[in-house]
C-alpha cells in the first residue's frame, strides 16, 4: 500500500484540490489500487494476448492497410510520435480493436446473484429470475449475436471503419465487454469497468507498433 501512496501522490492531491470530501482518500486509493491490480491488469493480461493472435491471423491484408493508415497520420522518416489524438484519425485501427473486443471480451465468463425477482429479456424470449439466484453471463453471446451484427462470428477486421457513423454507433451499442456498451461512459453507480477506456486505448496503441514491425519483417512491398 505504501508503493501506490507514493505512486498515486499526484492524482490523490488533485482529487482533494478539485472536489474536497467527495471520496474519503483511503477509499480513492482503495479504488486506485483495484483498478491497477485487477481492473487494468486481468484486462491487459486476457485481452492484449487475444489482440495480438487476431492481428497475426488478419494476415498481410490488413497488416498493409494498417501500415498506411499509421504512416498517413505518422509519416515515417519524421520526428512525429503516434499520440492519442493522433489515433482518433485512425479508423482502421479503431475497428480492428472494437472487432477484438466483440471476438474475445476481456471477461468472458461472469456471475452474478440476483438481488431481487426480476424478469430478463432478449431479442425473442423472457426469462423469469428469482431473488437469491445464480446468474451466468457469457458476453461472446451477445458481442457475436449475428441476430444484431452481420456475420458476428466471423473476424471483420473493418466491420467498424467502412459505415456511417449512425450504423457504427448502433453496433458500438452491442460491444459490451466492460459490463456496458463501448458508446457509454462509466457512469456512478452502473458498475461499468472503470478502465475501459485505458484497455481501449492500450490495444489501439499496439497496433502501430504491431503493423510497423510487421511491415519491416514481411517484406510486404505495400508496407515497406
Amino acid at each position: 500500500m505504501a508503493y501506490f501512496t507514493y505512486v498515486t501522490a499526484g492524482v490523490l492531491k488533485n482529487a482533494k484540490k478539485t472536489d474536497p470530501g467527495a471520496i474519503p482518500r483511503k477509499e480513492l486509493l482503495h479504488n486506485l489500487v483495484f483498478l491497477a491490480i485487477f481492473n487494468a491488469y486481468d484486462g491487459f493480461k486476457i485481452f492484449l494476448p487475444h489482440l495480438v493472435k487476431w492481428f497475426a491471423r488478419g494476415g498481410m491484408k490488413l497488416h498493409a492497410r494498417l501500415a498506411n493508415e499509421v504512416r498517413v497520420v505518422v509519416p515515417a522518416g519524421t520526428d512525429e510520435f503516434v499520440t492519442l489524438s493522433g489515433m482518433e484519425k485512425m479508423s482502421l485501427v479503431k475497428s480492428v480493436v472494437w472487432e477484438v473486443l466483440c471476438m474475445n471480451p476481456p471477461m468472458e465468463f461472469q456471475y452474478s446473484c440476483a438481488r431481487q425477482d426480476l424478469v430478463m429479456e432478449s431479442h425473442d424470449a423472457m426469462y423469469e429470475v428469482k431473488k437469491g439466484e445464480m446468474l451466468f453471463w457469457y458476453p461472446p453471446l451477445v458481442t457475436r449475436n449475428e441476430c444484431m451484427i452481420k456475420r458476428g462470428h466471423e473476424f471483420v477486421f473493418d466491420r467498424f471503419a467502412v459505415t456511417t457513423e449512425d450504423e457504427r454507433r448502433r453496433l458500438l451499442e452491442h460491444v459490451v465487454w466492460s459490463n456496458g456498451p463501448e458508446t457509454g461512459a462509466a457512469a456512478e453507480g452502473n458498475k461499468q469497468c472503470s478502465t475501459k477506456d485505458m484497455v481501449v486505448a492500450m490495444g489501439r496503441l499496439m497496433m502501430p507498433l504491431h503493423s510497423t514491425m510487421m511491415s519491416m519483417t514481411t517484406g510486404c512491398s505495400v508496407c515497406s
